[in-house]
């Protein structure tokens, strides 16, 4: 058997990579991105992003994911670092 063409369209392209999150924290005003794996997740099948959270890293103040935006594509992750960077 010679495979000639390799196509995953079975999977999504959300499973494919991961761009992180952004959020701007309501208290303190600090905007920063992190990864997925840096959040907090309940001990749940499929958990709602109400019920998800990260930690500011300038006040420790806690925010859901659901005030966070997710980046799908390389170049949103790149829109907002061009708009919040310094």
């Amino acid at each position: 058997m010679k495979i000639l063409s390799v196509m995953n369209n079975h999977i999504e392209e959300a499973e494919k990579k991961d761009y992180g999150y952004g959020c701007t924290c309501d208290n303190c005003g600090t905007t920063f991105i992190f990864e997925s794996s840096e959040a907090a997740y309940p001990r749940h099948i499929n958990p709602k992003p109400n019920e998800c959270y990260v930690s500011c890293p300038n006040c420790k103040h806690i925010i859901t994911l659901a005030k966070c935006t997710k980046f799908k594509t390389l170049y949103e992750l790149n829109d907002f670092k061009r708009i919040y960077d310094e």
